[in-house]
């Protein structure tokens, strides 16, 4: 006889280098996962509905890891749908200061950032002389984008190519903190190799997985990882060498991989403050001081176990030809 859990979807094959051989690492409740996401200020949502968004009605989601290279993927693969994706805020991060240094020269290029948000990296690479254009699903944050006085587009890649005049293909093109949100990255892929060419230039930036909040145990954390890196904001857990395989397979040749430095200060005051968040008691400030002292102590311990890393990963490829 077959049971349920014999019958949960699960994926055949690693979508970052193909193998074959996964594994069950972790699995969580859909009911934990949805009661995390109500608690988020961003999120409008009941409970209930969260938890039909997040596995569709089933009890719990499970993360299967490749033996490979490491790429960690969920099942049921359930993302936001565009009428419930949380509120974003935008700001510029390790993995933008990595790329906006690359751009620095030569000047001119054509750029195309995937999720731009509300424009501020796009605003910064024009600043560097750059022509660009963005790309993101969110018509509030496209609005803004354009109110900057950019070239900020509501659709997908696959739109934009027949929007294109002739064969003009981007020189550059940038993914922040959005691989890891995607279902299906080779559909993503096989549409960019239409609006890029030989000797073309992405950057790719998606949470470390060796990141800090990873490394101890806190308030949002659930199983081995932060809330906000399962479904259905995360369907994905990139690696470098899963980012690698990835973009090999796509004809990208990675020239550089970069993990964010680790302040131990800095992690200290971020577990603190989810941790003081979520228990109601950040705005004592002696209370305050006292946990982050204590979270850097326990930071510290760990990081003596294990390389541990700041929040994000970024990774720079060049397109063969």
């Amino acid at each position: 006889m077959t049971t349920d859990r014999e019958q949960e979807p699960r994926p055949d094959r690693c979508v970052a280098c193909l193998s074959g051989f996964l594994a069950l690492r972790e699995h969580a409740s859909t009911a934990s996962i949805a009661r995390m996401w109500a608690g988020d200020p961003a999120i409008e949502a009941t409970q209930a509905q969260l938890s039909a968004i997040i596995a569709g009605g089933g009890d719990r989601i499970s993360i299967y890891q490749c033996a490979a290279c490491g790429l960690e993927m969920a099942a049921p693969c359930a993302t936001w749908t565009g009428d419930t994706y949380p509120a974003q805020g935008y700001y510029l991060a390790f993995d933008h200061a990595e790329a906006l240094a690359r751009l620095r020269h030569p000047s001119g290029l054509r750029l195309l950032e995937l999720g731009c948000g509300d424009g501020l990296f796009l605003e910064a690479a024009a600043g560097l002389g750059h022509r660009v254009t963005g790309l993101d699903f969110a018509r509030p944050a496209v609005e803004r984008a354009r109110g900057r006085g950019l070239d900020a587009r509501l659709g997908d890649v696959a739109a934009l190519r027949n929007d294109l005049p002739g064969a003009e293909t981007f020189d550059v093109v940038a993914l922040f903190q959005l691989l890891e949100h995607v279902a299906d990255p080779d559909a993503l892929f096989g549409d960019l190799a239409g609006v890029t060419h030989a000797g073309s230039r992405i950057f790719v930036g998606v949470p470390a997985p060796r990141r800090f909040s990873r490394a101890v145990g806190h308030a949002e954390r659930i199983g081995s990882t932060d809330y906000w890196d399962w479904p259905p904001q995360h369907v994905l857990r990139w690696t470098p060498p899963a980012l690698a395989a990835f973009l090999g397979r796509h004809g990208w040749e990675v020239e550089s991989v970069r993990a964010e430095p680790f302040s131990l200060r800095g992690a200290a005051a971020y577990i603190a403050a989810v941790d003081g968040r979520r228990g109601g008691w950040y705005a004592q400030p002696a209370h305050r001081r006292l946990r982050t002292a204590a979270v850097a102590v326990r930071l510290a311990a760990a990081r003596l176990r294990a390389p541990i890393t700041g929040i994000r990963l970024f990774v720079a490829a060049r397109r063969a030809g």
